[in-house]
């Protein structure tokens, strides 16, 4: 969540996005894989120097995604 969150307030690339979250460089990679394959990230450029951008679907149900993180917080899960 924290790194939608990231590239929804400015998109970036995967090494200014790990800066930015103090997550290693390797696991953001991962994870930004994972969420453009299904579709909630769109990226532009090449290889290395790809700007992430959050998708449309994901844009699109952000207030859902919001109330599912908010639950969890209220039972206790999640940041």
């Amino acid at each position: 969540m924290r790194l939608v969150r990231a590239l929804r307030e400015e998109p970036r690339n995967a090494q200014r996005l790990s800066e930015a979250l103090g997550l290693d460089y390797t696991t953001v990679r991962h994870h930004l894989k994972v969420l453009q394959r299904n579709h909630l990230l769109d990226a532009r450029g090449d290889r290395y120097g790809q700007v992430y951008f959050v998708g449309p679907s994901l844009e699109a149900q952000w207030s859902q995604l919001e109330a599912i993180v908010a639950r969890a917080r209220a039972r206790g899960g999640g940041r």
